[in-house]
C-alpha cells in the first residue's frame, strides 16, 4: 500500500483534523508567547496559532511539506510565522527556546518516540507547556494507519510513561473521538478511504467540501461528553517541562 505524503492531500482538510486542530488550539495557555509547532505537516495548525497572535515556529522532515507551507504564508502574508524543514529527533533549536510545544498527531509516525519527546523537552523552557494528540488503541489499527504512515497507536498508560520518563508532568489527558467521531470514520473507512486507496489519486481542494468540514468538525465536540469513557480514536494531553533530561 502506497503510503500518504503527510499533510500533502485534501484528506488534511477534512472535519476529523479541523476538530483536533481545534482543541489543540484550546489546551494551549494564552500566556505563551513563542510556540513550536512539531510536526507541522501543510501549516495549517501553525497558520491558525500565528492568526490568534502567536509567534510560531513550525517545523517538518518533509520537504514539500515546508514549501507548500511556506508558500501558505507568503499568499497571506502573516510575518509571526516561520517554517524550517527539520527531524523532530534531531532539533535545531538551542536549549529553553520556546514557551510552549504543540506536536499533533506526529508521534506515532516516528520510531524512536522516546528521543523525538527528549528533544521537545530541550528546547522547552522550564515549567513550559507541551501539547500532544496522538492515535489511541491499537485495537482500532485500520488501513488508514498504514494508508497515513502510522508506526503505532497508544495507550494511555504508554504515552503517560513516555512524557514522563523524558521531564513531563501530565496536567490534563482525555480520550476524543466517541461516538460521532468514530462513527464518521467507520463511514470515511469503508467508503471514502478504500476507493481512494484503491485509485491512488488526489482529490481536488474544493472550498466547498472545506466549509462543510468545518461545520461537521464543531458537531463533533459533542464526543467530549464521552471522554471519560476512553473510548475514543485519540488522545490528547498538555503536560509541563519539569525537569531537565540528559
Amino acid at each position: 500500500m502506497k503510503k500518504l505524503r503527510w499533510g500533502s492531500d485534501p484528506y488534511f482538510f477534512g472535519p476529523r483534523n479541523y476538530f483536533r486542530q481545534n482543541l489543540l488550539v484550546k489546551y494551549l495557555s494564552k500566556k505563551n508567547k513563542k510556540v513550536l509547532d512539531a510536526g507541522c505537516g501543510n501549516g495549517s495548525l501553525s497558520l491558525k496559532l500565528a492568526r490568534i497572535g502567536y509567534d510560531v515556529v513550525g517545523i517538518d522532515i518533509t520537504k514539500e511539506n515546508i514549501n507548500f507551507a511556506k508558500s501558505v504564508k507568503k499568499s497571506v502574508g502573516i510575518e509571526n510565522l516561520n517554517f524550517f524543514q527539520m527531524s523532530l529527533t534531531d532539533i535545531k533549536f538551542k536549549k529553553n527556546s520556546f514557551d510552549a510545544v504543540v506536536s499533533g498527531e506526529v508521534l506515532e509516525h516516528i520510531k524512536d518516540d522516546g528521543k523525538a519527546v527528549k528533544e521537545l523537552n530541550r528546547v522547552l523552557k522550564m515549567k513550559g507547556q507541551c501539547i500532544v494528540s496522538v492515535p489511541q488503541n491499537q485495537r482500532l489499527w485500520s488501513k488508514e494507519d498504514e494508508w497515513v504512515g502510522h508506526i503505532r497507536r497508544y495507550s494511555r498508560k504508554r504515552i503517560v510513561m513516555l512524557m514522563e520518563k523524558n521531564g513531563f508532568r501530565i496536567e490534563r489527558i482525555r480520550s476524543v473521538g466517541f461516538p460521532l467521531v468514530r462513527a464518521y470514520f467507520c463511514f470515511f473507512k469503508s467508503v471514502v478511504l478504500n476507493k481512494k486507496i484503491k485509485q491512488d489519486k488526489k482529490a481536488s481542494k474544493n472550498m466547498l467540501l472545506i466549509f462543510a468540514s468545518k461545520i461537521v468538525s464543531y458537531i463533533f465536540f459533542f464526543d467530549l461528553i464521552f471522554s471519560r469513557l476512553d473510548k475514543g480514536n485519540w488522545l490528547i494531553l498538555s503536560a509541563r517541562k519539569i525537569k531537565d533530561v540528559e
